[in-house]
């Protein structure tokens, strides 16, 4: 990835007048993940990038470094009608000029697309979309993945009934593969291919379900909802780990398992909206006490579960202890690695959800405990 992002969403976070707290709450991700992406230390994941371009009303090139040719020109000043007001057809006949005047430039046509999918379009306009969708996808090349992966995923959006399931059997090849596994590995009765593809799917979704952007969700929730939809992810995690008492309990059986992570993060922000101090701060307490047991594991210690269903998935402890940093590895490479460290945990604790504990005593002996 290009040494410069980082710098680039550096001035940017800068010019909107944002601290990395603020950027990070945004993105639902740790500040120090934002520090890191701005000192060049590591970059951010490129599923995020479209976020982060929309944080900051740029395109994703502006990310990579702001041109100054004609085309970029044209470009921002189709940013600034945007920032002006200007309505949805207006917008359209603008970025329709910059594609006919530039027919060679890719990224007039993303911008095209991405308003032609939009819901404010007609009919006409999303029977352009898909048009000018499926010229993208098939002519991306490898540099193209990330706004091949944006073009799908509106495609999936907006093609008729019909259509769908064509387009997704030959443009959505990683769930569809997944798919056609388990399909093979149950005709040729091969249980212990058939069991781990199948394992490694529900994994590879559940992984989605409770990690993708938990706090932008939440903001974006009405306070009334935040409780329950905190509640149901922790009931489904004591569904999933088979424990048999209290549905609602953050500690569960106390055990550290393959879900662990997740407990660790929907159960604080849970807490977040009890409001009840005690409860809160109980639950709070039996997060960090699952992350102590995390941490206190020999490197490479492997983790499993108690449902037979996830047998298959194996996760292994992995230490940093120069960047005390902690994080749970799938052996799985596919499902990519998950991690928390004390600083993440912190994070969620300091976002707005927890203004109402910050004159517990109890919340400022556990916030110091995490610096």
């Amino acid at each position: 990835m290009n040494k410069n992002i980082g710098l680039n969403i550096k001035e940017l976070r800068q010019k909107a007048n944002m601290t990395q707290n603020m950027l990070a709450e945004k993105l639902g991700v740790s500040f120090q993940s934002v520090s890191r992406w701005e000192t060049g230390a590591s970059y951010p994941d490129i599923t995020l990038l479209p976020l982060i371009a929309s944080v900051f009303d740029v395109t994703i090139d502006n990310l990579f470094g702001i041109s100054t040719n004609e085309v970029d020109k044209r470009i921002e000043e189709f940013y600034n009608c945007r920032r002006k007001g200007y309505d949805h057809k207006q917008l359209i006949e603008e970025a329709r000029g910059i594609c006919r005047d530039f027919p060679k430039e890719r990224d007039p046509k993303y911008i095209l697309f991405d308003l032609l999918s939009a819901p404010l379009s007609d009919e006409k306009e999303k029977r352009e979309g898909i048009k000018l969708g499926y010229e993208l996808i098939n002519s991306a090349t490898s540099e193209d993945d990330w706004h091949k992966t944006v073009v799908i995923g509106d495609m999936i959006a907006i093609l008729p009934d019909d259509e769908l399931d064509k387009f997704i059997a030959e443009y959505v090849q990683d769930r569809s593969l997944d798919a056609m596994l388990i399909t093979r590995y149950r005709r040729q009765k091969d249980d212990e291919k058939f069991l781990r593809q199948y394992a490694k799917t529900m994994y590879s979704e559940l992984w989605y379900f409770f990690n993708c952007f938990h706090l932008p969700l939440l903001g974006m929730l009405k306070p009334e909802q935040r409780l329950s939809h905190c509640e149901m992810k922790i009931k489904i995690l004591n569904a999933l780990t088979q424990f048999g008492g209290d549905s609602l309990s953050v500690l569960g059986d106390g055990e550290v398992d393959i879900f662990t992570l997740w407990r660790i993060n929907w159960g604080t922000l849970m807490a977040a909206f009890t409001n009840d101090e005690e409860k809160s701060v109980k639950m709070i307490n039996e997060v960090l006490s699952l992350f102590d047991k995390i941490r206190s594991f020999p490197e490479n210690t492997p983790l499993e579960t108690r449902n037979p269903l996830f047998a298959p998935i194996k996760i292994y402890v992995e230490h940093e202890h120069d960047k005390k940093f902690t994080k749970l590895l799938p052996e799985i490479v596919s499902i990519g690695a998950s991690g928390i460290d004390p600083g993440f945990i912190k994070h969620n604790l300091e976002t707005p959800f927890f203004d109402w504990l910050k004159n517990n005593e109890e919340f400022k002996m556990i916030l110091e405990k995490l610096s």
